[in-house]
């Protein structure tokens, strides 16, 4: 099994503008999306994406699917940022389509207010 995996941040200094963050509970989302919505869940569980962030220093590039399964069919991960580059890797338009209306499903799911939690660190926090 996988160990635990945690994001840690830390203000070195903050800005006056921006800096604001927002966590989800991404096993909830995909939970929920698992039971309002099966053929979503199927999707977002079998496309594989591909995830890029490039800068003048890196090129990052993985493919899965955005929701990760155990062998026996339990949610094992989600894979989801805002500020990276996702495109299915999908063999139709209409496959993508679907995919993008799934995705849609899922963000509902994953902004929906009890789950996210908005914050803003202070110097040194």
């Amino acid at each position: 099994s996988n160990p635990l995996q945690y994001q840690l941040l830390q203000c070195l200094k903050q800005s006056s503008i921006g800096g604001e963050s927002s966590l989800s509970d991404g096993f909830a989302a995909a939970t929920s999306l698992r039971r309002k919505n099966p053929e979503a869940f199927h999707l977002l569980s079998t496309i594989p994406v591909r995830f890029r962030y490039q800068d003048e220093h890196n090129d990052l590039l993985t493919e899965r699917p955005m929701i990760c399964l155990s062998v026996d069919g339990n949610i094992d991960k989600i894979y989801f940022s805002s500020r990276l580059d996702a495109t299915p890797l999908c063999p139709s338009i209409d496959q993508t389509e679907a995919f993008y209306k799934a995705k849609k499903s899922f963000l509902t799911e994953l902004y929906r207010e009890d789950r996210v939690v908005d914050f803003k660190l202070k110097e040194n926090e």
